[in-house]
């Protein structure tokens, strides 16, 4: 369990800086651009019910063309990961782990397709435990159908006084699927 996780965490970390591309339409960033779009199956280590991966947002573009529902149009620096629901039940998505820088300000939120018009599906926006004050975690709305995907985004809120949070940084990511039966 301990190796998955590990090399998960190595590989994703390393990676994270080389799929991150130049901004494009005006300085605005398509997360949802097939090349850059993580597949939490292929690069997260899952252990049970619960999926985990670490990742960085640190070179992606302060704008985005999504925008997190909770966090009033200052979300940026975003990267988008898929996940594939193995059980119907609600989703349980954090970022209030060791593995989150603690001055990173994370704004996180699921959606039913990864376009800016896309069905909300939840949204956390500083919910975390010190001294990850502003990590995020949250529960979606609704029940999650098995082998149906979700799109869930992770942000940096964009503060006007950087000296007291950081929109860019390393974070750990966990889905964790809280079945309902059939």
């Amino acid at each position: 369990t301990t190796d998955a996780t590990t090399d998960a965490t190595t590989d994703a970390t390393t990676d994270a800086t080389t799929d991150a591309t130049t901004p494009r339409d005006g300085g605005f960033d398509d997360p949802c651009a097939p090349d850059r779009v993580v597949d939490l199956a292929a690069r997260g280590a899952r252990v049970g019910a619960v999926t985990t991966i670490r990742w960085q947002n640190v070179g992606t573009a302060p704008r985005a063309t999504l925008d997190a529902p909770c966090a009033a149009g200052m979300t940026g620096h975003v990267v988008v990961f898929r996940h594939r629901a193995a059980t119907r039940g609600t989703l349980r998505i954090s970022t209030n782990h060791e593995g989150t820088d603690a001055r990173l300000d994370t704004v996180v939120f699921a959606l039913g397709a990864c376009a800016p018009d896309a069905r909300r599906l939840g949204c956390g926006d500083d919910t975390g435990d010190p001294p990850r004050d502003h990590a995020s975690t949250f529960v979606t709305d609704e029940v999650i159908d098995a082998g149906q995907t979700v799109f869930i985004a992770v942000g940096g809120f964009l503060h006007a006084t950087r000296e007291l949070w950081d929109s860019e940084g390393a974070f750990t990511l966990t889905v964790t699927e809280q079945g309902s039966g059939p």
